[in-house]
């Protein structure tokens, strides 16, 4: 099993040393190294390029764009690049344990099932230091309420309501990776989650709850701990509405095992929407009588933040 890592980096000198000792240090090494800076402006690039020499990592790449692409596109431009049977995301400011390489590649080994693996997480300050973030996400509040250790699968409707899990946790075979490179974009996905909604197509995304990552908090990243809010403005409703139902078409060409499920949650949407637009009694009784059609998973559809 070839492993390889992609990382996207923009302006992190001040961590990004740390990440990569972190990666070096990995029991299972990493057999390609792709890292794609988005322009930066600071020393990112020469601290990466000094400590790739200093320690003859010759299966490493760092490759500078020539104009900046943005979060999402330029980890798309890392993974492109990569050739590993199995792919792990990795951001510019975390840490990883020494045994993550190893620890999620003899899972996924050992079950061929898997797509796509995320870990839990240990969060940390600018300092290094364990804290406690009161106001965390949705995803995290669900992790907790699994038995540590536990490998589960992760429902493909559970995925089209949120993203899970964050790109750092993550480690994707190559042929979700594939399928994720020739499929058009989605402009209101970011990059992880794409790839957790084309794995959960397959009936093949899961997590582990076990941390490998220690995740840094800081000014420029902390909304990735917020707490989701709800909006009740009606064109809002309508947008979120409507992309949902575009995450929903994911999985129409795919081997989803629940169609049926699908295509009432579908209409269950479509029909909320037609409800926003033209409030009427009709309208109404077609959301009604359409809830009842979906089970637990879709009736849940009407209580999150979509």
């Amino acid at each position: 099993m070839k492993i390889s890592m992609a990382m996207a980096t923009y302006n992190g000198e001040k961590y990004i040393e740390k990440q990569l000792e972190s990666l070096n240090n990995q029991t299972r090494k990493i057999d390609e190294v792709i890292i794609c800076d988005d322009c930066s402006k600071d020393n990112t690039v020469s601290i990466i390029n000094t400590y790739i020499q200093k320690n003859h990592l010759n299966k490493w790449k760092c490759i500078v764009n020539t104009e900046n692409l943005g979060f999402s596109e330029n980890f798309r431009k890392a993974i492109s690049m990569t050739t590993g049977d199995v792919v792990f995301l990795c951001d510019q400011d975390d840490e990883w344990h020494k045994n993550k390489i190893e620890a999620m590649t003899q899972i996924m080994d050992t079950n061929p099932q898997i797509k796509l693996l995320a870990s839990s997480i240990q969060i940390i300050d600018q300092d290094g230091n364990f804290v406690k973030v009161h106001s965390c996400p949705e995803w995290i509040k669900r992790l907790n309420k699994i038995e540590s250790g536990t490998l589960v699968n992760i429902d493909f409707l559970d995925i089209c309501n949120r993203n899970y899990a964050p790109g750092c946790t993550m480690a994707i075979t190559r042929d979700i990776i594939e399928a994720y490179l020739k499929r058009k974009k989605i402009n209101h996905l970011p990059h992880d989650w794409f790839l957790a909604l084309l794995a959960g197509c397959e009936n093949g995304a899961y997590l582990i709850n076990k941390s490998y990552v220690n995740y840094r908090v800081h000014g420029n990243n902390a909304i990735g701990t917020q707490k989701d809010f709800r909006v009740d403005n009606k064109t809002e409703q309508v947008r979120r509405l409507t992309q949902y139902r575009e995450r929903l078409f994911l999985a129409k060409q795919s081997n989803y095992r629940n169609e049926k499920q699908l295509n009432c949650d579908i209409t269950y949407i479509n029909n909320r929407i037609e409800l926003y637009k033209n409030k009427s009694f009709f309208n109404w009784v077609k959301v009604v009588k359409s809830s009842r059609d979906v089970s637990i998973m879709g009736a849940k559809i009407s209580r999150v933040n979509l």
